[in-house]
């Protein structure tokens, strides 16, 4: 976990985490209700970067168990338990 000041806020919008098998994730998740996302891609996807693409493993793990879930300021305590316990029961 990251280490945050006191001195600092953070403007959360999403959390972004790594998923085994990210399509059933996704699917239990939005079966109870939460909405996930996968909101960043890999940059080298882009054609102003094709000439650049790499093999890269390690980039191709992250790019295929990414997944984000909801975490800004509009959410009340009650949604973050909801949240929590939805992934806690498993997909």
């Amino acid at each position: 976990m990251m280490e945050y000041k006191n001195d600092r806020d953070c403007s959360y919008w999403l959390f972004t985490m790594h998923v085994h098998r990210r399509e059933e994730f996704c699917r239990a998740m939005l079966e109870r209700g939460v909405e996930v996302s996968v909101s960043h891609y890999r940059n080298d996807i882009y054609t102003i970067f094709g000439p650049r693409r790499k093999d890269l493993p390690n980039v191709d793990k992250i790019d295929n168990d990414m997944m984000c879930i909801p975490i800004h300021a509009k959410l009340s305590d009650e949604d973050v338990t909801y949240v929590i316990d939805a992934i806690k029961k498993g997909w």
